[in-house]
């Protein structure tokens, strides 16, 4: 057995996973008729988690002897997060931009129509100038912004949870 294997391998092939129930999932609610851009952001804390604890429970049992090493976790952790950002990310993009433009411009009349729904809590909290930002910039959304902000969130949720799954899954050989 050799030590180590499929730190990166691990990485891939479950980030890879976890994007590809992600645009199911997504693929899925477009074709029902809602809008997917909108409903798929909480599809991330139950992905992510459940997804990297498969990943680090193979990792430790089958091909690391039964020992899991923090740094070992959190370097799946970090190949794993980043390649399912990566491709769900470039999956948002590549609908809003090619597959689906109209469903971007749903997107943004549900954003515009929930920051006007706020419009009195924001300008309380802040002022009218900055409810103007928002508004104005949330109008603005285009696809590379979806990118990002999809990148972002799935990246950090998926490095957190499994960060967090790695600290109570290791299990290291008696010194």
């Amino acid at each position: 057995m050799e030590r180590n294997k499929g730190l990166w391998q691990g990485g891939l092939l479950y980030g890879s996973l976890n994007a590809g129930f992600f645009i199911l999932a997504f693929i899925t609610l477009w074709l029902l008729g809602r809008t997917p851009l909108s409903e798929t952001n909480n599809l991330d804390f139950l992905l992510a988690p459940a997804v990297g604890f498969i990943m680090l429970r193979v990792f430790k049992e089958q091909w690391n002897g039964g020992n899991l090493h923090f740094w070992q976790g959190m370097t799946l952790a970090f190949f794993y997060a980043m390649v399912m950002a990566t491709l769900g990310s470039f999956f948002v993009f590549a609908f809003a931009e090619w597959i689906s433009p109209e469903s971007l411009a749903s997107h943004i009349e549900l954003l515009v129509e929930e920051v006007e729904n706020k419009k009195v809590e924001l300008v309380e909290q802040f002022d009218e100038a900055t409810y103007q930002e928002v508004l104005r910039k949330t109008k603005e959304t285009t696809p590379g912004t979806l990118f990002l902000d999809a990148f972002l969130r799935k990246g950090f949720v998926a490095l957190m949870a499994t960060s967090f799954i790695a600290i109570f899954m290791r299990k290291t050989e008696a010194r």
